[in-house]
């Protein structure tokens, strides 16, 4: 089959290229268009419990969905003050529902009565636009909402999770697109030290530049019908350079090989093909299947990743084994002209000289590669996982100005509470009858003796010192009629009489609000705000223990809120992507037990890709989690890692060690096919290959590294993860612990339970 392709792509070459250069031009009209048909709230899924528990609050008590926060501040005057107040009033005098139909409510302190809405110093105020759509349909519109701000003499800010996440995406995005426009360039330059002719530089570029730019096509067509999210373009960008460069430089480096001993260009074209390939094919084949359970999950981050991932794998292979060999077919024997750069002819003879050291001296080679996996890895011991935040945003992104001033002059946890849904169908279902009330009182006290349990805001727990049972129970029938009940109320301190002296107007309508929005027929909303940061930890465990407590009799119990959101994603990343690693190794076992033919080379792949993969992640979480080298990258530790990140390294280094070791096997297998010498084999295929694994490993680490230096605290570490991660396969993995394993596992390498003699095993390079 690959030969076939081979001599197809040489036969119709131009026909091949000309096909290619219009896929490429469209490509690039799809990058300029791609991001304005893409979406953002990718930490958001609408099936998770937290969302479905914001639905069933919207049905039942006609709260929001989806939340946007404006910070109000000044130099001089107090948020209390009646020209503040003004202020703010002015400021948010376009919001209507006559200009934002979608929109629920506006809450201030000044109509809610909540003094946690200002800030400690008293010099701020937030005001929330509560709106009723989702917010990945809410995110679309928010330049607009931005933009109906009245402009005051306030300083304001917009903040809140639909901007926090829009300016993750949006400048990890653009800051990923801006390295791109370099990266070629680094890879050229990095190609042409290594090769010195411009032509075999040039066409991994070519091939690249050419699958991101095919997959960036496919996917502004694809968009418009099928919801993406705006992180689909890092992985396209960070996969496609990888991977469609390491394609293309195996084909290249193939051909030239092919050439050198002597063989005319169409079957130069065509033996690269069948050999090289193949083993394209093989670790594509492995890495697309094992980026298919990432379309599985629920988040529409993660989807993206995985639909990204598998489309430019797709694309980076189509193009190494068409487009690469018709321009090779093209230049012929031209490939190694333009000379630019001369390279010493004893630049062979020293892959030949370190494949035949580390063959001499395998155990100790062994012993101290395992060491350094040891001692790279061990952080991920420790790793502490986390969900995206405006802390990983850089210093002059708004939404992280307004979300800083919450957290040093506000109660964060006050503004941003663990919302619990408490609902009933059986008895009464009015929220104020005494034996609810009851029910609700004794929860709530429950509630508050939760370890990290704040303030707690509900009918049953108003800010009022000595409240008790028996002060509801009086308080609710005075403030909702204005008067006197009949029969006198309930005995206590808190005499209906008494309350109905303290209920001013003021009083009465930020009780009434208090009633409306949270009290429906079978159906209350507490808020339970956490002491720590509700992004922390710490506000996780509250959330977790609410849950485990035992709710009102008869009554059922649900929540909701920022701090449940992060909770929901960080679940759904622990509990499935541990699977979706699973599947990987066991499919690209399979993948490669069936081509190698062997049991043993893959067990030794998989595990060689897991050490890569644990020593990206120990170097990310020494740096970002243990705030290592802050003074170089230029960022601060919040003590976690990014649950995201080990998606992506996952992707990109699975998929870069998948196409290392797929080379350097087949190169092995082909002689090992021939010569049925262990040992001969292993240094052969080290020796063959070795320049271009070194070669496509030091672009791709190069280009890795410029991320640690942007400013989104995620695109820093995936920098410092990958430049890390790849290098450590190249070059202690692949030319080093692999060699050594397989020279030390003999004969034992080609076991397979299924042949019992070698020469049942056809040669790998036959198609």
């Amino acid at each position: 089959m690959f030969a076939a392709l081979g001599r197809f792509s040489y036969r119709f070459r131009w026909y091949v290229v000309v096909v290619w250069t219009a896929i490429f031009i469209a490509g690039l009209a799809g990058v300029s268009l791609l991001p304005d048909l893409l979406k953002g709230s990718a930490y958001v899924a609408p099936d998770t419990p937290s969302q479905a528990t914001a639905l069933a609050m919207q049905q039942r008590i006609g709260s929001g969905i989806s939340q946007v926060t404006i910070v109000f501040a000044s130099a001089t005057l107090t948020a209390d003050s009646p020209s503040f107040k003004r202020l703010v009033e002015q400021g948010l005098a376009g919001y209507t529902k006559l200009a934002f139909p979608y929109l629920n409510t506006i809450k201030t302190t000044y109509n809610t009565g909540d003094t946690t809405m200002i800030s400690g110093d008293g010099k701020a105020t937030v005001a929330w636009l509560v709106f009723d759509i989702p917010m990945d349909q809410l995110q679309p519109h928010l330049e607009q909402i931005k933009a109906a701000l009245h402009a005051t003499a306030l300083k304001t800010y917009f903040t809140g999770e639909p901007f926090v996440y829009r300016d993750l995406e949006t400048i990890a995005a653009s800051e990923l697109r801006s390295v791109e426009a370099f990266a070629f360039p680094i890879a050229l330059l990095v190609l042409l030290l290594v090769y010195g002719t411009f032509f075999a530089a040039a066409l991994p570029i070519v091939g690249g530049g050419t699958a991101v730019a095919g997959t960036m096509g496919v996917l502004a067509l694809v968009a418009p019908h099928y919801d993406l999210s705006t992180m689909i373009i890092s992985i396209v960008a960070l996969l496609g350079i990888a991977e469609g460069v390491n394609y293309s430089l195996i084909m290249v480096s193939r051909f030239r090989q092919e050439l050198a001993h002597g063989e005319s260009v169409p079957a130069a074209v065509e033996t690269t093909v069948r050999r090289a390939g193949r083993t394209i094919f093989v670790s594509g084949a492995a890495v697309v299947i094992s980026l298919v359970g990432l379309t599985t999950f629920r988040y529409l981050s993660l989807r993206s990743i995985g639909i990204g991932g598998v489309l430019v794998v797709l694309f980076s292979m189509l193009v190494a084994l068409t487009l690469l060999p018709a321009l090779l077919g093209i230049l012929g024997g031209r490939v190694n002209s333009w000379r630019l750069l001369w390279r010493p002819s004893r630049e062979g003879r020293r892959w030949t000289a370190w494949s035949a050291w580390v063959a001499r001296h395998s155990a100790a080679v062994l012993v101290v590669s395992a060491a350094l996996v040891v001692f790279v890895a061990w952080p991920v011991i420790g790793i502490k996982l986390g969900v995206p935040s405006a802390s990983s945003l850089p210093s002059q992104a708004e939404s992280r100005q307004g979300d800083q001033i919450i957290r040093q002059r506000f109660d964060a946890g006050a503004l941003n509470p663990i919302q619990v849904f408490v609902t009933w169908s059986g008895g009464n279902t009015d929220p104020f009858a005494d034996e609810n009330l009851k029910r609700l009182y004794g929860y709530v006290q429950a509630l508050a003796k939760l370890p990290g349990a704040g303030v707690i805001t509900s009918i049953v727990s108003l800010p009022i010192p000595g409240a008790d049972l028996s002060m509801y129970e009086n308080f609710w029938p005075v403030m909702t009629t204005g008067r006197l009940p009949p029969g006198g109320g309930v005995p206590g301190a808190f005499t209906p009489a008494f309350i109905l002296s303290q209920a001013t107007p003021e009083r009465r309508a930020v009780s009434m609000l208090l009633k409306r929005s949270t009290t429906a027929a079978g159906a209350v909303l507490i808020r339970v705000a956490p002491t720590a940061d509700p992004a922390s930890a710490s506000a996780r465990q509250l959330a977790a223990s609410i849950l485990k407590l035992t709710p009102p009799p008869g009554m059922y119990v649900r929540t909701t809120g920022v701090t449940e959101g992060m909770r929901d994603y960080l679940a759904a990343m622990t509990s499935r992507f541990p699977w979706v690693v699973v599947f990987a190794c066991c499919a690209t076992f399979v993948a490669l037990a069936f081509f190698l033919r062997s049991f043993v080379l893959p067990l030794q792949a998989v595990g060689a890709a897991a050490c890569s993969l644990l020593a990206g992640f120990g170097a990310m979480v020494w740096v970002f989690q243990y705030g290592h080298m802050e003074w170089l990258f230029g960022f601060r530790s919040l003590g976690v890692v990014d649950v995201d990140l080990l998606v992506v390294m996952f992707c990109i280094i699975f998929g870069v060690s998948m196409d290392y070791e797929v080379l350097l096997l087949t190169r092995i297998r082909e002689a090992w096919t021939v010569s049925g010498d262990n040992r001969a084999s292993v240094e052969l295929g080290l020796a063959t290959t070795g320049r271009v694994i070194g070669s496509a490993a030091t672009i791709v680490v190069i280009v890795a590294a410029t991320f640690a230096f942007t400013s989104v605290m995620i695109t820093k570490s995936i920098g410092v993860g990958l430049a890390v991660g790849v290098a450590f396969d190249a070059f202690v993995v692949r030319m080093a612990l692999t060699p050594a394993t397989l020279r030390l596992l003999g004969r034992a390498n080609w076991w397979l339970p299924s042949a019992s003699r070698e020469d049942d095993v056809p040669r790998l390079g036959e198609a």
